[in-house]
């Protein structure tokens, strides 16, 4: 099943991330394996669980650009976390966070013209 498997991967990476903190590579991994987790639980309409699992995509993230504050490539993933913990929210009905996580998305990277133009379509 694949909410099993997802969450093999994350503790492995959160373990390793854990015994390795200077390795911010594996916060990045952590993250994208928490998002992947999410978003298959969304899918699956779990909306609470992915919500929380989001969250912490998101904390992870946050720990990498810590370590990181100038990575343009971890700017976008959060970003991208974020605008993704955000349109759960508000498929779950909490419009309120939703909003404000979609703002605070954009104080990380703002959507380029091509992506704007293909998000409209």
């Amino acid at each position: 099943n694949a909410d099993a498997i997802h969450q093999q991967s994350t503790e492995l990476l959160r373990r390793l991330a854990f015994r390795f903190p200077e390795v911010a590579a594996y916060r990045v991994f952590s993250a994208t394996a928490l998002r992947e987790h999410g978003l298959t639980l969304r899918e699956m309409n779990r909306l609470d669980e992915s919500i929380r699992i989001l969250d912490e995509a998101v904390g992870e993230q946050a720990a990498f650009l810590a370590a990181r504050p100038q990575s343009v490539f971890g700017r976008k993933e959060m970003a991208s976390d974020l605008r993704l913990l955000s349109d759960t929210l508000r498929e779950a009905g909490q419009t309120d966070r939703a909003d404000s996580l979609s703002r605070q998305a954009r104080t990380f990277w703002k959507q380029r013209p091509i992506e704007e133009t293909n998000s409209a379509e």
